[in-house]
């Protein structure tokens, strides 16, 4: 009698645990715990991850100001145009970098170009971080990052300049070979080489 109800209280034991397991597996999980022990530029591969999964990321929403991330470039590369250098659009850490040094005329020319050739680009979101990204084939248009600071959507090239690099063509690639972990939401199921470059879906 002893030995029947063990053995009815190990399966009991066993079907609860398979049903915990199958209920944890079936819910989405946030980014916030998705990155939580997570480096994204070491080990094994984890892009593409089962988007399905994770909290998705949305089209931003709009400032205080009333502006969306895009509009933010857009006042940048106006500035541009004119020959002037926005800092009120930067994040602190940028402006921070720019405090010194501020571009040349001919780098502000050249963003305004790289503005003007990069087209279909799409803006995606979550929490207070937002990206402007362009298919994968346009390996000249690098993804523009952006943060939210103070309530306010603000360039930062400060993200920029530590995540993203370019090759003797122009043709831009992640540095640490992967998107950065706070970054990640904006390239679910894109793959990338062992040089952080994109590559093209076939």
């Amino acid at each position: 009698m002893r030995n029947r109800v063990w053995i009815i209280a190990m399966f009991a034991g066993i079907l609860l645990v398979v049903v915990i397991r199958t209920y944890l597996s079936d819910q989405p999980v946030s980014m916030e715990t998705w990155y939580e022990g997570q480096d994204i530029t070491e080990g094994s591969d984890p892009l593409p991850f089962d988007a399905s999964r994770y909290t998705p990321a949305a089209y931003p929403e709009r400032d205080e100001q009333g502006n969306l991330p895009s509009d933010v470039y857009r006042v940048y590369i106006d500035a541009a145009a004119a020959g002037r250098f926005e800092l009120d659009v930067l994040t602190e850490a940028s402006q921070s970098m720019f405090a010194t040094r501020l571009p040349s005329k001919e780098q502000l020319r050249n963003s305004v170009i790289s503005y003007r050739e990069c087209s279909g680009g799409e803006e995606l979101a979550i929490y207070d971080l937002a990206v402007l990204r362009y298919p994968p084939d346009l390996r000249l248009c690098p993804p523009i990052l952006f943060r939210r600071e103070r309530g306010v959507w603000r360039l930062s090239f400060a993200d920029m300049r530590d995540y993203v690099g370019h090759n003797q063509r122009n043709q831009w690639h992640f540095r640490q070979e992967k998107p950065p972990a706070e970054y990640a939401f904006a390239f679910a199921g894109w793959r990338f080489d062992d040089g952080g470059f994109p590559q093209i879906p076939r």
